[in-house]
């Protein structure tokens, strides 16, 4: 009877927890992201994002953090093997980012990764909280993000869609404080 009382509690906790919790969104127009193409051709092209925080909002009140974006994926033979699906990755970068992406200025723990199978209009949601509370924590943090298949796990070419959120927005990212 006690340990029912204890999951009850617990459950009316987080119902709770989840309750007071406000969302903001922030879209990524498509002036904020750029598309290029690696001299090494064994990686698809990749993306360099700006993401702006809205400033009224303080870091400590960052409870959750995702980047949505809607991609079109294809993938390559990888020795021989048709693959079907890419692995669509996404760094926060510690300098702004002037030449070629080649793993240096990138934050640790990175990268975040998420498993997108081949095809068109495939959602991509990816958990920054850790990220964006970094950023909030100094605005000279914040130097962006570079994302797509770029350590070449699973070799994927993507394409950002603008034509999914409102105002032909690429991305969003969508804050939920407390």
């Amino acid at each position: 009877m006690k340990q029912m009382w204890i999951g009850l509690c617990m459950v009316l906790c987080v119902i709770g927890d989840s309750a007071v919790a406000k969302e903001r969104v922030v879209y990524l127009s498509s002036q904020s992201i750029s598309s290029r193409a690696p001299s090494d051709t064994t990686l698809g092209t990749y993306f360099v994002a700006t993401v702006a925080i809205p400033e009224d909002i303080e870091g400590s009140r960052i409870h959750r953090a995702f980047l949505e974006c809607f991609v079109d994926v294809d993938t390559r033979a990888v020795e021989g093997v048709e693959l079907n699906g890419a692995v669509f990755e996404v760094y926060a970068l510690t300098s702004d980012l002037a030449g070629e992406f080649a793993g240096e200025s990138i934050r640790e723990p990175s990268p975040m990764r998420v498993n997108v199978p081949v095809g068109s209009r495939r959602m991509v949601r990816v958990d920054l909280t850790e990220t964006v509370r970094w950023w909030m924590q100094d605005a000279g943090n914040n130097h962006g993000l570079v994302m797509g298949s770029l350590s070449n796990l699973r070799a994927g070419m993507f394409t950002v869609r603008s034509d999914v959120f409102r105002n032909g927005a690429v991305a969003r990212l969508r804050l939920f404080t407390r």
